[in-house]
């Protein structure tokens, strides 16, 4: 122990004797100074070898085991949903009706005659939609 404390000692005045300080005008200044290498044998207790273990090998074990694995993720699509749309008929006047006038026979004389006519119905279909298109979201869980 004497020995590394008085090389390392060595080493650190070797390196603090390269460098030389110098003063200039109240500024520290260093300048560098090349001097031998300084050489020393010193005897010291060193770990050739380190400590051992012996190991005690053991064969891996084979076999199977069952286990789930995914083979698809979960997906979400759209799917458009029809409108869905009812046929209505309703029943609507067409025309009101009223009176005219006609030219008739009657006992073989030409006379005007005053006429009724009644209001005029049709039945008319209509196309309403009772739900319009929509889209729907549909997930198809992961396949395992």
């Amino acid at each position: 122990m004497i020995g590394k404390t008085a090389s390392s000692a060595i080493a650190s005045l070797a390196v603090l004797g390269m460098v030389s300080e110098t003063a200039a005008a109240g500024v520290e200044c260093y300048e560098q100074v090349n001097r031998p290498a300084f050489y020393e044998t010193v005897y010291e207790n060193v770990l050739v070898s380190p400590a051992g273990q012996q190991v005690e090998y053991v064969p891996p074990i084979y076999g199977t085991r069952e286990r789930v694995v995914q083979i698809a993720p979960q997906r979400v699509s759209y799917e458009i949903v029809p409108a869905i749309i009812r046929t209505i008929y309703r029943t609507v006047k067409v025309d009101d009706g009223g009176y005219s006038w006609q030219w008739r026979l009657i006992n073989g004389r030409k006379v005007l005659c005053k006429i009724r006519h009644k209001a005029r119905y049709e039945r008319v279909a209509e196309t309403v939609v009772v739900q319009p298109e929509r889209q729907r979201r549909v997930v198809s869980p992961a396949e395992y």
